[in-house]
């Protein structure tokens, strides 16, 4: 229960006392104020609109302490459900990422009209409190003055109408309670006095005694009756009024004042047992219901000591413990005594210490999408500096780099998740379209070398192998054709076959230098190599290739020198010694060869 709420209980009970007053065996005794006892009505199953007619309807009603009641319990659960909303919409904003310093719920308009409402309804009772002091007041200085004039009459120094007199003291109605029963002790005495005093008319005393037994038998009838009526609120206010009514009724014969007196007390009593057995009823009901709330406490003590790690395990437990505080609201209302004070507050502390576990929980993962968003704005600064970046090529590769890393990152706040990732896709598309202008300008360039290469293997294709000028023309258009650059991706493999197709054909029929021919188709076979899509991998294979080659032959070569060691230790083996001398020179030559390629195959 909120500090408000128990505010507006303490304000409760200090303007709507209700009590519980028997009825005194002396009419004269018995309080002109009214008694009342209110009815308990359950409005925690009520639906807000049903609430919210049900406030305005009592705040209408002329009895302004059962309206302000009436009105202060439906208030209650109104600010309740309120709360309980409210309670929801922060629960599923902490589980869409946000945080609850930037939650903000909006005030309900309804609730802010019933606030206005009820504050005029607490104004207009203290009016009418402090009115009813002061007509109090005022009614207790006109009774004096009556009883004075009473006195007066008695003793023959006025001649004032007793009549008037009776009529003036049943309008000074209520005075304040501390002076009542005093008042009315000096009135019947003095009344009393004049009847038995005077020398009025005996059968005129007696017909004015049977007429106000007429007026006492019509109140008792009515009394009476009020036991059919469903209320007890009514018949309570009803029966107030009804004794005010038979005080204010004179003198009956004297053998009927007992006899019609009491059928009056039976009638009431029997309103006031009525109304003492709801209160046992009520108060038995109450009781089971504590007794019903105290078991039910055992439920949510295993809420306390959840300690989960995931933000779907607190969800799941949140579920559980709504569907317990519905089932708390269905058990009804227990009482107000100081044992329903304590349940309540046990159960608000067993629910705030879920929610503060879970709150705790909520911000390391709030924490987390903090870090995350920093990770991520990191991230948006890098790819804003490469946008600017005039190597469009490398500048692409990085930003893949960092939609990669950024794929890798958890989620950031909900409040920030489209903003950051809109600024970074901006910076993204940056780099994105800058590489697009470039690679739009290297198609261009692409497209243009095509052309050249293509012209390059014509004139190749019409060389004439055996011109004497064919062979430093040959090695220009080769010169031209390395310095030409790139050509587009689909035409790669085709151009670099046709150009070495022309190379190798023109080799093949010319008398040119076996070594020099040797290394042209070497220098072609790596550019064929570096147009396949595995280059990289087919040029490897190849220099591990060579080096193999040059592995086994210097092998070779090294146990042909140890076999030479053997042969100059024989007089006879000199014509050996020199067929293996020749052998070693010329498997140098051929590493010498490989290791040249291998070099060529490096510089690819």
């Amino acid at each position: 229960m909120t500090t408000e709420q128990n505010n507006l209980l303490t304000e409760e009970t200090q303007l709507v006392d209700v009590q519980s007053t028997a009825i005194s065996s002396n009419p004269s005794q018995n309080s002109d104020d009214s008694t009342d006892i209110v009815e308990e009505t359950d409005f925690k199953s009520w639906e807000k609109l049903d609430l919210v007619k049900a406030f305005h309807e009592a705040a209408k009603s002329s009895q302004v302490g059962q309206a302000i009641k009436q009105a202060m319990k439906i208030k209650l659960v109104l600010e309740e459900k309120y709360q309980e909303e409210k309670l929801n919409a922060l629960q599923k904003f902490l589980a869409e990422g946000g945080v609850e310093d930037d939650f903000e719920y909006k005030q309900d308009t309804q609730l802010s009209e019933i606030d206005k409402e009820f504050k005029a309804l607490k104004n207009k009772q203290r009016d009418f409190i402090n009115d009813l002091n002061k007509k109090k007041q005022d009614n207790y200085k006109t009774r004096l003055t009556l009883l004075e004039q009473l006195r007066q009459l008695i003793d023959g120094q006025k001649t004032i109408p007793f009549k008037a007199i009776q009529e003036q003291w049943k309008k000074s109605s209520p005075i304040p309670q501390e002076f009542n029963e005093e008042l009315w002790a000096s009135y019947n005495a003095l009344s009393e006095r004049y009847y038995n005093n005077r020398s009025i008319d005996f059968e005129l005393k007696e017909l004015d005694r049977k007429k106000n037994l007429e007026i006492k038998l019509e109140i008792c009838a009515k009394a009476e009756a009020l036991a059919n009526e469903p209320s007890i609120n009514k018949s309570l206010d009803s029966l107030n009024f009804l004794h005010r009514e038979y005080k204010h009724t004179g003198p009956v014969p004297e053998d009927q004042k007992e006899i019609i007196w009491q059928r009056f007390k039976a009638a009431s009593d029997a309103l006031y047992l009525r109304r003492d057995q709801f209160l046992k009823t009520k108060s038995d009901e109450q009781a089971q219901i504590l007794g019903k709330k105290k078991e039910f406490l055992s439920k949510l003590e295993s809420f306390t000591e959840f300690k989960g790690t995931e933000t779907e395990q607190w969800k799941q437990k949140l579920a559980e413990l709504e569907v317990l505080q519905k089932e708390w609201t269905t058990l009804g209302f227990s009482g107000k005594d100081d044992s329903a004070k304590e349940i309540s507050k046990k159960y608000w502390e067993l629910v705030k210490t879920f929610f503060k576990n879970k709150n705790e929980h909520y911000k390391k993962v709030y924490d987390a999408l903090l870090e995350n968003l920093n990770l991520k704005e990191e991230l948006c600064k890098q790819a804003e500096a490469l946008a600017s970046e005039t190597n469009a090529e490398n500048s692409t590769k990085t930003v893949i780099d960092l939609q990669k890393k950024w794929k890798e990152i958890g989620h950031v706040p909900f409040k920030m998740r489209d903003k950051i990732y809109d600024r970074f896709k901006k910076a993204c598309d940056e780099v994105f379209n800058k590489k697009r202008g470039v690679d739009k300008e290297k198609d261009s360039e692409y497209e243009q070398n095509l052309v050249l290469k293509m012209s390059l293997i014509n004139e190749l294709s019409a060389l004439d192998p055996d011109s004497k000028e064919s062979p430093a023309k040959f090695r220009e258009l080769l010169a031209d054709w390395k310095k030409v650059g790139f050509v587009p991706k689909k035409d790669i493999t085709q151009v670099q076959s046709k150009y070495s197709e022309t190379v190798k054909s023109f080799l093949d029929n010319s008398k040119q230098n076996e070594a020099e021919v040797k290394k042209i188709k070497l220098s072609l076979e790596l550019d064929d190599l570096k147009s396949k899509p595995d280059a990289k991998n087919l040029l490897f294979k190849k220099e591990q290739f060579i080096k193999g080659k040059i592995k086994n032959l210097q092998t070779e070569a090294d146990t042909l020198n140890n076999n030479l060691l053997f042969f100059s230790r024989s007089k006879n083996a000199s014509s050996l010694a020199k067929d293996v001398e020749n052998k070693v020179e010329s498997l140098n030559k051929q590493i010498l060869a490989l290791e040249e390629e291998l070099k060529l195959i490096k510089s690819a």
